[in-house]
C-alpha cells in the first residue's frame, strides 16, 4: 500500500485556525451544577509552569453565579496577540494555532507538553470526557453569491450538490454541507462546508474537518491517538478536494 506524502507547510495554505481541545468530565454540586473544585489550584501551578514560554496572559471573566462548563478563563499567548495560544479553564484545555505558524511538527508537541503540564498541575488524575482535532479552512471570493459559491463547491471538492426542485420567488441564501463518519476506533470524522467569513472578516467558503473521541484516557494513548487523527485529517483534506485545487495551496 502507498502512504501519501504529507506536506509539512503548504506555501498558500487556506487554513484559518486549527484547534486541539481536551473536555474532561465535570462533578456536580448537591443542586445538579457543574463544579470543579480543583480548577483554582491547577490552574497556579498550570501558571507557573507555563509562563515562562508564553508570556501574555489574558483572564476572560464571567459573573460569578454563572457557572458554565466546560469553558474558557485564561489565555497564553506567546506574546501580545501571537500565536499559538494555550487556552484552560473548568474542564478544557485548548491549543490553537494560525497558518502563519502551523506546522504539525510543531503543533503536536505543544499539545502533548502542554497535556502533560495539565497532568502535573491536577491533585488528582484527568478524567477525560473528549479530544477534538479541528481544521478550519476557507478561500475568500469575493462578492460571490451562494449561487456562485456553490458552483465553486461542485467546482473544487469531490461532491456534487445539485436540486431537483426550486422555491418560487426565492434565491438561495445558505449554503450548509455536513457529513459524519465514524472510524474503527469509535473516532467520529465530521466534514463540513458552509458559506461564513475568512479570519479578515471577508465572505469565504468555509470547510471544517474534525475528528473526535470519547474513548482515549492515558497521555500515550493520546499521544498515539493525535497521531492516527492527524493522518486522517490531512488524507481528508487532500481527498475531498481536486487535485486542480490541491496545487493552487502548493
Amino acid at each position: 500500500m502507498t502512504t501519501k506524502k504529507h506536506i509539512s507547510k503548504l506555501p498558500n495554505s487556506p487554513l484559518q485556525e486549527v484547534i486541539f481541545e481536551l473536555i474532561l468530565n465535570q462533578s456536580v454540586d448537591s443542586n445538579g451544577n457543574p463544579t470543579e473544585e480543583d480548577f483554582d489550584l491547577a490552574q497556579g501551578v498550570f501558571n507557573k509552569s507555563i509562563s515562562e514560554e508564553f508570556k501574555h496572559r489574558v483572564t476572560k471573566a464571567l459573573p460569578p453565579n454563572i457557572k458554565i462548563y466546560p469553558r474558557i478563563k485564561h489565555q497564553y499567548w506567546i506574546d501580545q496577540n501571537e500565536w499559538p495560544v494555550v487556552q484552560i479553564g473548568p474542564g478544557t484545555l485548548t491549543v490553537n494555532d494560525t497558518d502563519k505558524n502551523y506546522e504539525w511538527d510543531r503543533f503536536y508537541p505543544l499539545i502533548i507538553k502542554n497535556i502533560t503540564r495539565l497532568i502535573d498541575s491536577y491533585p488528582t488524575d484527568l478524567d477525560i470526557n473528549k479530544l477534538v482535532l479541528r481544521y478550519i479552512d476557507a478561500v475568500e471570493l469575493g462578492d460571490a453569491n451562494p449561487k456562485e459559491k456553490l458552483n465553486f463547491i461542485n467546482n473544487n471538492f469531490k461532491l456534487n450538490v445539485v436540486n431537483d426542485f426550486s422555491i418560487k420567488n426565492a434565491n438561495l441564501e445558505w449554503i450548509n454541507i455536513n457529513q459524519t463518519y465514524r472510524l474503527a476506533d469509535d473516532s467520529i470524522v465530521h466534514f463540513s462546508i458552509t458559506d461564513g467569513k475568512s479570519k479578515r472578516n471577508n465572505p469565504a467558503v468555509v470547510w471544517q474537518i474534525q475528528i473526535s473521541n470519547s474513548k482515549i484516557k492515558s497521555l500515550e494513548e493520546i499521544a498515539n491517538w493525535l497521531e492516527s487523527a492527524h493522518s486522517v485529517t490531512s488524507d481528508l483534506f487532500k481527498d475531498t478536494i481536486t487535485t486542480q485545487f490541491y496545487e493552487y495551496f502548493k
